[in-house]
């Protein structure tokens, strides 16, 4: 908690978080277990400072922080085929431009190579390479919120514009389509799912959450065509015979059925609107090559998309 932190936390801040296990009616006995645990992080060379502005009375509550001079934890102890493989798998996440959590990566991986004795094979990505990471700063206060498990007072503009204060227990966060979205409670009581750049203004996080036992962030990942009006119906699409699972279960999130049938696959799902169904469909015909199967409607939304296209770069 301290370390994803930007700024010193309260002594409140810390022991009345659910998830610390500090939580007590006895405020003496959160304490000493408190004090417990930063002589036991101090003994693997974590030191946890406390932070006391000049002037400040005695009964002000403490702020704490970690010495990172002071700090000295192992990291020798990372054999270097991990740190190569860990730095790797942080390498092809910063390939990407829309996850929120950018210069947590960046960070750990100046530490493990550092470390570890492990020269980077390639340059280090700078910080702030653009994409929505870095144009969205209200990305950051999100992520940082859902760490801490920290309810979120923010203004939402929805897709009409209209902008709304909201507090949102932020339970998951996901991207979509160069997108990043959070799932969360509103106070409404149920899960909705919100856009991070129609976020237009984040105040401090305060007060704790839990997550509920039973929520699963995959429940929420949609489709383009999932928008429209009414139920939809049950679109079909086949891919090409070389398209692996793992590039299959990539596309179509776990949702719908895949059916193999010898070399080929069918996807059968619901979709809301037809067309978006068949434009998602020609977006993804590298390297899986799509193919609508039915019903009629989409086949022709399939061929009216390709048909513009066709007419506009004649």
């Amino acid at each position: 908690m301290l370390n994803i932190s930007r700024t010193p936390l309260s002594t409140e801040q810390i022991i009345d978080a659910d998830e610390l296990g500090y939580t007590s009616s006895n405020r003496d006995s959160s304490l000493r277990k408190f004090r417990r645990d930063r002589e036991k992080l101090a003994e693997h060379g974590i030191v946890i400072r406390e932070i006391r502005e000049d002037g400040a009375r005695e009964t002000e509550s403490s702020r704490w922080a970690i010495d990172r001079k002071a700090t000295q934890a192992d990291l020798g102890l990372i054999l270097q085929e991990d740190a190569e493989a860990l730095i790797d798998a942080i390498d092809e996440h910063l390939e990407r431009s829309d996850i929120p959590y950018r210069a947590a990566l960046e960070r750990i991986r100046r530490k493990v190579s550092q470390g570890a004795g492990v020269l980077p094979r390639a340059a280090e990505i700078p910080s702030d390479r653009g994409g929505q990471g870095a144009a969205n700063p209200a990305l950051k206060v999100i992520w940082t919120a859902f760490s801490l498990r920290q309810k979120l007072p923010l203004v939402y503009r929805d897709a009409k514009g209209r902008e709304s204060r909201r507090t949102v227990s932020i339970f998951g966060i996901f991207t979509l389509e160069g997108n990043c979205y959070f799932v969360g409670d509103d106070g409404t009581g149920s899960c909705k799912t919100f856009r991070a750049d129609r976020v237009t203004r984040t105040l401090l996080p305060r007060g704790t959450y839990r997550i509920p036992p039973d929520f699963d962030v995959g429940d929420y990942l949609f489709l383009p065509f999932d928008f429209a009006p009414g139920d939809g119906v049950v679109a079909t699409f086949r891919f090409d015979r070389l398209a692996t699972d793992e590039e299959i279960r990539m596309v179509t999130r776990g949702r719908g059925a895949l059916e193999r049938s010898g070399e080929e696959t069918r996807w059968r799902v619901q979709a809301r609107s037809l067309t978006a169904a068949a434009a998602w469909a020609l977006s993804h015909q590298t390297p899986l090559r799509i193919v609508p199967e039915g019903p009629r409607e989409l086949i022709d939304a399939w061929d009216e998309l390709i048909s513009q296209a066709v007419t506009k770069h004649e």
